[in-house]
């Protein structure tokens, strides 16, 4: 009686390799994760959501009435805060509010981050210590700003030095047939979940009938007596 051999298929012979197996069940969950990542960071576009919130002072928790609240994706998009502080306006999910408050600060953005309730506390005493820098800016009072620089700074720059260093630096505008500034402005950006305050600084200076603008960003930092690095040093 003769028996017939049994075939055995190509797939099983390679099954039956333990090392097939361990990279064929490696293989399949490489594959699982990449697919499952891809779809968590999937782009999904923006939604029009309505954004509630209240503004106040951190350090009296008294409502700011009046302070524009508006969207910089819109740009025209805005509101103003009532008689306690609070606002609703309906923007973009990943947009942000820029909120204009003139008894207190000139600008803060804040990013929605898909948040439909946000509470915005201002802290006083940062506004009120960037309008310190902001006078001295424009008024030449630099042994103001020499105290609050940053310790690096400090180190790289006497009092006197710095002093030069910035009277040099407005007396070039001057030297180029520039006068002013006529005009400091100042926009604030405020990273809530750290402790930084990004000062953006336009100076606008006159040359003949044309008015010509100079950017400086200082970062505020949020510690015991603030400090703050001067661009200016920079340049």
């Amino acid at each position: 009686m003769i028996r017939k051999k049994k075939r055995t298929s190509i797939l099983r012979l390679l099954w039956n390799n333990k090392i097939f197996r361990i990279v064929l069940i490696l293989g399949v969950i490489a594959l699982s994760i990449f697919l499952l990542f891809k779809y968590i960071n999937r782009e999904i576009p923006a939604e029009r959501i309505t954004v509630e919130g209240r503004v106040y002072d951190l350090e009296t928790d008294s409502p700011l009435k009046g302070v524009e609240v508006n969207s910089l994706i819109d740009g025209e998009t805005d509101t103003k805060t009532d008689e306690r502080g609070e606002f609703s306006l309906e923007v973009w999910d990943d947009d942000t509010l820029v909120l204009v408050g003139s008894d207190f600060f000139e600008e803060v953005r804040i990013p929605v981050k898909k948040r439909k309730s946000i509470d915005i506390g201002i802290e006083s005493s940062v506004l009120e210590f960037s309008r310190q820098i902001e006078d001295a800016e424009r008024f030449r009072k630099y042994r103001i700003l020499y105290q609050y620089l940053e310790a690096e700074q400090k180190e790289e720059y006497t009092e006197d030095e710095y002093l030069a260093v910035k009277n040099s630096w407005r007396d070039s505008h001057t030297d180029e047939g520039l006068s002013g500034p006529i005009e400091v402005q100042v926009s604030r950006e405020v990273d809530r979940d750290g402790e930084e305050y990004k000062t953006i600084v336009t100076y606008f200076w006159q040359r003949g009938d044309e008015i010509e603008k100079e950017i400086f960003e200082f970062v505020f930092i949020k510690q015991e007596g603030f400090t703050f690095r001067d661009a200016t040093l920079q340049q």
